[in-house]
């Protein structure tokens, strides 16, 4: 913790000059022209610091920067998760509830997140529809004889 502490000391201890103009240039984003607005990716930045030297060779910011570089992962929001399980409630419903998790529901939601046409707009190709065709009727033919 004290070396962590010392790092983050000389870390506040920086000034912008401290990093070079093209790792500036390369880590902002224009976010609105008109109104010069503009973020800058903190990965890119990270990844220099993470790459200065002290005199003796070693990394000046070594334990700082693998904290910064978890922090930059996580995730700002579980949006996504919870488009997934709004997914899964329109597709297993009151009138479909057996939909095997590890099935069908599974081939559905991964069709539906590998396209980005929405389903109603999607035209699948005729060599699709024959292979579909094709395992649908084995399928069939595997089980009816149980």
């Amino acid at each position: 913790m004290d070396k962590l502490s010392e790092e983050f000391i000389e870390f506040q201890l920086l000034h912008d000059e401290n990093i070079p103009k093209q790792i500036w240039d390369q880590a902002t984003v224009k976010v609105d022209a008109e109104n010069d607005k503009f973020y800058h990716r903190m990965d890119i930045i990270w990844h220099y610091l993470s790459s200065l030297k002290a005199p003796d060779h070693t990394a000046c910011f070594s334990r700082l920067s693998r904290i910064a570089m978890l922090a930059l992962l996580i995730p700002h929001s579980n949006a996504q998760e919870e488009r997934i399980f709004s997914m899964v409630r329109k597709n297993k419903t009151a009138f479909r509830p057996n939909l095997d998790p590890r099935g069908t529901l599974s081939s559905i939601l991964t069709i539906k997140l590998a396209n980005d046409v929405p389903a109603h707009q999607f035209e699948p190709t005729k060599e699709l529809l024959k292979t579909a065709k094709s395992a649908t009727w084995n399928y069939n033919k595997e089980h009816s004889n149980k």
